[in-house]
């Protein structure tokens, strides 16, 4: 997906390792990413990101006081991948996974921000936005593949050109729309890094991409929408109709009431942007995919701050239910097994009939699981936890602070730069990760098995 002179040392060094720590697992990846389809034509691409939600937070995962109707029943007629994870608990870095198809180590994005963006200016921001521009971003290959494609809601890569899309909402660049008091409201200003006049949608309207659709449906062209909506994000202001019920609920507590309206106001958009699709009879043509890009678990004490969620290495950072729909192409099904945001870019490749371009791609095809032709093979999942600001660009073996797999049923969390503070946990007995089983010497052989399979995938170490 790099050309080669943008791959650095580290990124070659994870390719071509990294298969040899896991080589009981490559026949069924093998199986995974060369089946093939049978659809007639490709189909329409509808990206749902939600911001900074819990992956507990739905209805279908069994919240029973979170109101997500039409996420739900977007569930019911999908495949359902209840373990799903995100390789790093922070905003850019995840997406960047989902626009490339790669780990935070291999596209270099592992920041929210590089360290000379202080102050925050357009001309700092524009130095580290060659990252994406250097990829075969997904964008990028729908786009030569004859689609077109738009960016909405949050991206961190400066103007949506330099993802790959073809329109787009975020200028990085001064726009009018900050004189809108409405805009102000959304905590940002124009050009500040993460989406600027783009994080009007959902919040304010839906419009950009109604119109779009009609567009691309006029030129007889598929398209693919990629709608990251700052939601359920802070500020948690959410309209009146979305807050009294919970305000009125006495189940509900008083920290969680505008957090959760918050959800149900992303999941309203949801539903208005399904209904566009079935007005103009798109259903059977587009593949809805929902995601979470990183955790977030309310303070209690501070609503304004998380717990132990995003930027961390633990599950209410990392993990996320991941939706695959596509009416009478995918089955509808709840999966146990694990899953990455990694798999994304090349299900969505194979489901666009362009599978081939992203053959070296780390992730799964998940298409055949999706149609119900096969199961999910035994794997583990893999990731990396870095601070928000990068010291140095393209360095991530000396500004990596976790790295953490999870396999079965147990997941290790490795400190860099240091042997001590190692973190194992049983997430079936401990969901919370508040027991350390790291120095039980009745699970020496288990943690000696995962860090190999941790070091197989990358060590920061080797360089």
């Amino acid at each position: 997906m790099l050309n080669n002179e943008g791959f650095s040392k580290g990124a070659r060094t994870t390719r071509r390792r990294r298969g040899m720590g896991l080589p009981g697992l490559l026949p069924a990846v093998f199986c995974l990413a060369t089946a093939g389809h049978l659809w007639a034509s490709p189909p329409n691409i509808l990206l749902i990101i939600a911001d900074d939600q819990g992956y507990g937070d739905f209805g279908f995962m069994g919240n029973p006081l979170v109101r997500t109707p039409h996420i739900d029943d977007l569930a019911n007629r999908s495949a359902r991948f209840v373990n799903g994870y995100v390789p790093n608990s922070l905003c850019r870095p995840s997406l960047a996974t989902l626009l490339t198809g790669l780990y935070p180590h291999q596209s270099g994005i592992t920041f929210n921000r590089p360290y000379f963006d202080l102050p925050h200016t357009l001309e700092n921001r524009h130095r580290a936005s060659y990252l994406v521009r250097r990829v075969d971003t997904l964008p990028r290959l729908l786009s030569r593949a004859g689609y077109r494609t738009l960016q909405t809601g949050k991206h961190w890569e400066g103007d949506f050109a330099n993802a790959g899309f073809d329109e787009g909402m975020t200028l990085a660049k001064p726009h009018p729309i900050e004189k809108d008091p409405a805009f102000a409201q959304l905590g940002m200003k124009s050009g500040h890094g993460n989406g600027d006049a783009g994080l009007t949608i959902g919040r304010q309207t839906l419009q950009p991409i109604v119109d779009f659709v009609d567009r691309a449906a006029t030129a007889g062209r598929p398209f693919f929408v990629w709608y990251a909506p700052f939601l359920p994000h802070l500020p948690h202001n959410p309209p009146r109709r979305h807050l009294e019920p919970y305000a009125e609920d006495s189940r509900v507590p008083d920290h969680l009431a505008p957090y959760y309206a918050c959800i149900t106001w992303l999941d309203e958009t949801v539903g208005e942007l399904l209904d566009a699709l079935r007005q103009r009879d798109l259903m059977r043509q587009t593949l809805v995919v929902f995601v979470v890009d990183n955790g977030y678990v309310v303070d209690p004490e501070n609503p304004n701050l998380s717990v132990r969620s995003k930027n961390t290495p633990f599950e209410q950072g990392v993990r996320t239910p991941i939706l695959i729909g596509w009416e009478d192409q995918a089955r509808p099904a709840t999966h146990a097994g694990l899953v990455s945001t990694i798999d994304l870019v090349p299900t969505l490749l194979v489901a666009a009939g362009i599978g081939e371009v992203g053959a070296e791609l780390p992730g799964l095809n998940l298409m055949p699981v999706v149609r119900g032709w096969a199961n999910l093979p035994p794997r583990p999942v893999f990731g990396e936890i870095y601070r928000g600001y990068a010291m140095e660009l393209e360095q991530p073996e000396e500004e990596v602070l976790f790295r953490w797999v999870r396999w079965g049923n147990h997941k290790l969390i490795l400190p860099d730069g240091s042997d001590e503070g190692a973190m194992l946990f049983d997430l079936t007995a401990d969901p919370n990760e508040l027991n350390n089983l790291a120095g039980s010497p009745q699970l020496r052989s288990r943690r000696q098995e995962m860090e190999r399979l941790l070091n197989g995938w990358w060590n920061p170490r080797e360089k």
